[in-house]
């Protein structure tokens, strides 16, 4: 009997021990939890405003520029107050944020649509991946192909894992001494509530009332319906965010994750030793390497002879100049980048041991470069007779990046301390950046037509630039005015076949119009609408 009242008694003690400690984590909100409720509802009405300000008549007209640059400066500027700077930078995580403050500035300097949808992706992962590591939440450096997928699992996880914090938030004002200020406020709102009740009633019963009001109430009609709607969508928003907020500031941001953090380190460090003792000797390596370098040798051989030939060997093989000139850049690219991954493969295989591995990939290092001459060559011969567009720009980007990744590749097959993908995001991100500040569609325009103009060029594709930014109008405007664009077919109201034309001057003239469309309005206001509207005046 006494041993089943024992152990009857161990239950109702395991039960009130989980019970207290629960208790002692129970969320507890300070000043600041509490006035983040109604600052990520400002937030999110800020951001609703900037999509309803795009998306009109069930369509979206132009992307947000400075007012997305200022949710984002307005975001940051929430978080220093909330959680201090000291959560949001730190030294070795300040390239992150000099990227995105670049970015960010973009936004608000060009108007090119698609690089600012891209920005818009690329400033949310920096901004993931940078607070995330920031607040110590993140197991992985951010210099780590793996970092990636933990920021998205991350940040699914801070935007959903607290939805109901903000309403627990406002449930302890109750617990709040000095309450003044939310008695007021509740006085507020139940006064708009019996304001609509009545008024109506009033405007009903006379005549000379309603005629009085009528114009204030249609103001007020048309600005509190858009409103209300920008503060309901804000208010669902804001929940995320402030769910966000809270995991940020309140997550498990302490030395035990720092010391995970470095455990994870060292365990990767230690595995990855272990692979390189896969293989104790460097034969198949080597072996495989030589292979390649051997067959890039013989290609380069051949490219050589068509490179110097010139027309009359290409004909005696079949192909033309244009199609030589037209054909591999991107083939060649995409080589160079498979010569790097093999590189990378075979020292973790051998541990970067041997001489035969290091010379082997530094000849296909070497071979992978002048094939990148040889790719920049084909461009280049083919840009002289057709022009620059966005792909080849691109095309170009991806050779300068190829190059300076190749030249890291060298150094890590001599340097032992040398890290390869340190230098890879970082060149990734900030190749990405100043691709963003060359002015992409400026540079396009103006070799275009400054080559056309000094008749290197037999045309410049005035439609093309046409579908470009605003950026593109100071080098339109150097064409002749009366250069005719495109002709087409129409019929009058007679049922008459007609032909009418477009000149640069209409091309001018719309692109214009669309720039000051753009700059009128201050949430997709940016600086090349800007002086593209004023240019014209």
């Amino acid at each position: 009997m006494e041993q089943n009242e024992k152990n009857a008694a161990v239950p109702a003690q395991s039960v009130q021990a989980p019970q207290a400690q629960a208790q002692k984590q129970e969320i507890r909100f300070d000043g600041k939890d509490r006035v983040l409720v109604l600052l990520v509802w400002l937030l999110g009405a800020f951001f609703i405003h900037l999509l309803m300000s795009v998306w009109t008549d069930g369509e979206l007209h132009g992307l947000p520029a400075l007012g997305m640059a200022l949710f984002v400066a307005a975001c940051y500027g929430v978080l220093f107050w909330y959680a201090g700077t000291r959560q949001a930078f730190t030294r070795r995580n300040l390239p992150l944020l000099i990227a995105q403050g670049l970015l960010i500035c973009c936004l608000a300097l060009y108007s090119d649509h698609w690089m600012r949808l891209l920005n818009y992706l690329a400033i949310c992962v920096l901004a993931s991946v940078q607070l995330f590591q920031q607040t110590g939440l993140a197991k992985h450096v951010w210099t780590r192909a793996a970092v990636l997928g933990e920021s998205i699992a991350l940040a699914i996880r801070g935007l959903f894992g607290g939805i109901d914090l903000p309403f627990r938030a406002i449930g302890s004002l109750r617990k709040v001494k000095h309450r003044k200020a939310v008695s007021v406020l509740l006085g507020l709102v139940v006064s708009a509530l019996l304001l609509a009740v009545v008024l109506p009633l009033l405007l009903s019963a006379d005549a000379v009332f309603e005629a009085l009001l009528r114009g204030l109430l249609t103001f007020l009609r048309q600005c509190f319906s858009s409103l209300a709607a920008r503060l309901f969508w804000g208010a669902l928003l804001g929940i995320f965010l402030y769910s966000l907020y809270y995991f940020l500031r309140n997550g498990e941001h302490n030395r035990q994750v720092a010391e995970a953090r470095a455990k994870a380190e060292a365990a990767a460090a230690e595995k990855a030793k272990t692979k390189t003792a896969l293989l104790t000797d460097a034969v198949a390596p080597t072996v495989v390497l030589a292979v390649m370098d051997v067959l890039y040798l013989f290609f380069l051989l051949i490219q050589s002879l068509a490179l110097f030939g010139g027309e009359r060997y290409l004909a005696q093989a079949g192909v033309t100049y244009a199609q030589y000139a037209r054909s591999g850049f991107f083939q060649l690219t995409a080589v160079a980048a498979v010569n790097l991954t093999v590189l990378l493969v075979a020292l973790r295989l051998c541990g970067g041991k041997g001489k035969p591995v290091k010379t082997a990939g530094t000849i296909l290092m070497g071979e992978s470069a002048v094939m990148l001459i040889s790719a920049a060559c084909r461009m280049t011969l083919y840009v002289s007779v057709y022009g620059l567009s966005w792909l080849r720009v691109l095309t170009y980007w991806l050779m300068v990046m190829m190059a300076v990744l190749l030249a890291a590749g060298v150094l890590t097959v001599w340097k032992k301390r040398f890290r390869f993908f340190p230098v890879l995001f970082t060149v990734c991100l900030y190749g990405w950046v100043a691709l963003n500040f060359l002015n992409v569609d400026a540079r396009i325009a103006g070799y275009n037509v400054g080559h056309y103009l000094a008749g290197e060029l037999t045309a410049v594709d005035v439609t093309y630039l046409e579908s470009l930014s605003s950026a593109t109008l100071p080098a339109l405007e150097r064409l002749p005015r009366d250069m005719v664009v495109e002709t087409y077919q129409f019929y009058d109201a007679d049922g008459v076949e007609r032909y009418r034309t477009r000149t640069v001057s209409d091309v001018i003239e719309s692109k214009r119009a669309f720039a000051a469309k753009e700059s009128s309005h201050w949430e997709q206001w940016n600086l090349s609408d800007a002086l593209a509207a004023g240019s014209g005046t």
